[in-house]
């Protein structure tokens, strides 16, 4: 798509490559350049959610419910996401 200051914008795909050579009114054309775009992270690890244990018997009793009726679960978020952003 070429745009009114004469540079020209197009969608590449992870690891494409885009080739350009430019010719000027008067006829002159410059050498070609080329770029190769990024790949792309496209893989997503899950967070690991773990709960307190419940002991042997996997029931929770009032030694292992917190005051409030709750258990402490604990979340390792996976290595490339940081706290704050936001998880889908």
């Amino acid at each position: 798509m070429k745009s009114p200051r004469g540079s020209v914008t197009v969608e590449v795909a992870p690891e494409g490559t885009v080739t350009a050579q430019i010719t000027d009114a008067a006829g002159n054309t410059s050498t070609q350049a080329s770029e190769t775009a990024a790949a792309a992270d496209t893989e997503v690890k899950a967070p690991t959610i773990t709960l307190e244990s419940t002991g042997d018997d996997d029931i929770y009793n009032n030694a292992e419910v917190g005051e409030d009726g709750t258990v402490t679960a604990t979340n390792q978020l996976a290595r490339r996401l940081r706290c704050g952003e936001r998880h889908v």
